[in-house]
């Protein structure tokens, strides 16, 4: 994957085509809004293992739904209402599923005003967050592969976000360890440095680990 998928086209397009709204908010969540696939096994014969048939296809029903740990996070806060306001801070590209992401958060009224649409080339593609889940019979999670590469990226410009923080005097900033873990640290720097009250989501037991890096890391 070449170095620049997410940074240098980031870059280019927050600063200019694609400004963030700097209003203030209650609660900013920052990290990842993606396509989710759900793939529920359904055994052909009444009285099937509900279990998976490894190295070849399983029959299911696939559902589709807008997902990513952040997303999810500012969509709970946003539904317990009580004037709270809430801004997702995330990447979307400018393809199919980043339409589709961004329709549905304005059909139920969350804030996309720090989304950010990206686009790419040929050379640097730019593809939407996406999950996939794989469910056995009982719709138990068997394995689920994520692609995240469009907020997992290392950014060398982190200046609006950092206005993000500044401008939105939010109460509390909640990260995601989707981010790339330079990126996740500064999330938390810039929001502590504001007075911010600070949440981290750790995702998955692997991603989790970024929470714990060498010190160098942290500064």
């Amino acid at each position: 994957m070449p170095a620049p998928y997410s940074s240098l086209v980031a870059r280019r397009h927050i600063s200019s085509s694609n400004p963030i709204s700097i209003s203030e908010t209650d609660i900013l969540v920052a990290g990842s809004v993606a396509v989710d696939l759900s793939c529920d096994y359904v055994p052909l014969q009444p009285n099937a293992s509900v279990s998976l048939v490894p190295h070849t296809s399983n029959p299911a029903v696939i559902t589709q739904a807008v997902g990513g740990v952040a997303h999810n996070v500012a969509t709970a806060a946003h539904l317990i209402g009580n004037g709270t306001a809430v801004r997702l801070c995330s990447f979307v590209s400018n393809d199919l599923a980043g339409s589709v992401i961004m329709s549905s958060l304005k059909e139920r009224g969350l804030d996309v005003s720090a989304i950010m649409i990206l686009s790419g080339n040929a050379e640097n593609p730019v593809q939407t967050a996406q999950y996939v889940a794989i469910n056995d019979g009982n719709k138990d999670l068997a394995m689920a592969m994520a692609d995240m590469r469009i907020i997992s990226t290392p950014m060398d410009d982190f200046t609006l976000w950092k206005t993000t923080i500044e401008a939105s005097k939010a109460k509390w900033v909640v990260v995601d360890s989707n981010w790339d873990e330079s990126v996740m640290f500064r999330w938390l720097k810039e929001a502590k440095r504001t007075g911010a009250s600070v949440v981290v989501e750790p995702v998955s037991v692997e991603k989790a680990e970024k929470l714990f890096p060498p010190k160098a890391a942290k500064e």
